[in-house]
């Protein structure tokens, strides 16, 4: 596998960080991870934009060029021939100078591992109920950083109880989203998700099946989600840059909506596949 570090295309073991990296010592990065498919990155100028943000947010400067990114995205699936792959994209602060001064220059890396053709409908999931809960007024929520620790403790505990993801909770003890996914319950024709002010990251892919969402006559409404309305609903479902919409079947080993994926579920994995074909 090659890598794209800093500018050159490097084999993957052989490529190197400096220990006094900001984003090593101190988690000071953001991260883009993206799907591509027919060799196009779906959505990736949501993506920069988003990765934009968060450079600003933790004062990584000077901010890579759009242009800069989109290239070494491209040249990495090209150097590694691939077209249909999982796409990461990480910007860190860079190597500190010494007695702590601003890091000089950030640190840019893309790494790229294929991935099969994506099947809908996709394997359903299971959830566990993260037993950390989260702080809604904490602004790193709304940003993807490498600091994630909490995120990553969440899917090794779900993973340790047999669920596929973790779902978090916040201190009022409302659902906020999973360590790797957003979340969504069904109602009816109403779509709902909690809002990003209970605390979470707003996904690319959230965004765009809300829009999807509204085309095949949902209604979506941002609202908080208690465990008594996950439990009553006739479907949740999870959105992720890589898998796209997935039903979950049970969450704390209890099924819900019958135990099997259900209809809204599989139109919007169905209407995000087509999307994802047309490269919009």
């Amino acid at each position: 596998m090659l890598v794209y570090l800093n500018g050159r295309m490097v084999p993957g073991d052989k490529a190197r960080v400096s220990p006094f990296d900001a984003g090593f010592l101190l988690g000071a990065g953001v991260f883009e991870t993206m799907r591509a498919r027919g060799g196009k990155v779906f959505r990736i100028q949501a993506h920069l934009e988003r990765l934009d943000r968060g450079c600003r947010q933790l004062e990584i400067a000077p901010v890579p060029e759009p242009a800069r990114l989109r290239a070494a995205v491209a040249a990495t699936l090209r150097a590694n021939g691939l077209t249909e792959a999982r796409v990461r994209l990480t910007v860190t602060a860079g190597e500190e100078a010494p007695w702590g001064e601003n890091a000089a220059f950030p640190t840019v890396v893309v790494t790229a591992f294929p991935l099969p053709a994506r099947t809908v409908p996709s394997r359903a999931w299971t959830a566990g109920t993260c037993s950390r809960p989260v702080f809604s007024g904490d602004p790193l929520l709304g940003i993807k950083t490498t600091s994630r620790a909490g995120h990553y403790l969440a899917r090794r505990e779900a993973r340790d109880g047999g669920y596929d993801e973790a779902l978090l909770v916040n201190e009022r003890g409302v659902y906020t989203e999973g360590s790797i996914t957003n979340l969504f319950a069904v109602a009816g024709n109403v779509l709902v998700t909690p809002p990003v002010t209970d605390g979470l990251l707003p996904g690319v892919t959230r965004e765009a099946v809300c829009a999807l969402a509204a085309g095949l006559g949902f209604e979506v409404r941002e609202r908080s989600l208690g465990r008594m309305e996950l439990d009553t609903a006739a479907e949740v479902f999870l959105t992720n840059a890589v898998a796209g919409p997935v039903p979950v079947v049970a969450l704390d080993g209890t099924a819900g909506g019958g135990g099997v994926p259900g209809p809204a579920t599989g139109l919007l994995q169905e209407a995000y596949a087509r999307l994802e074909t047309s490269g919009d």
